[in-house]
């Protein structure tokens, strides 16, 4: 399921399998660098949130 919105695409994807957490992410059009997103994981079962990694956040290498 895709959603969007007018400063950038929000992604939902849930996994087909039982290990694998869903994952929001958020794309940031705004930047001029392409594939600027943070990203939210949740708990396949209870949807508690597990973790957030903002872009901001990222080692050099994670945004290349």
């Amino acid at each position: 399921m895709e959603i969007s919105h007018d400063k950038g695409d929000t992604q939902i994807r849930i996994p087909s399998d039982t290990i694998n957490s869903i994952m929001a992410i958020k794309l940031n059009l705004e930047k001029s660098i392409p594939n600027i997103s943070s990203m939210a994981y949740f708990d396949k079962y209870t949807g508690k949130l597990l973790k957030i990694r903002r872009y901001e956040s990222f080692s050099n290498g994670d945004k290349i």
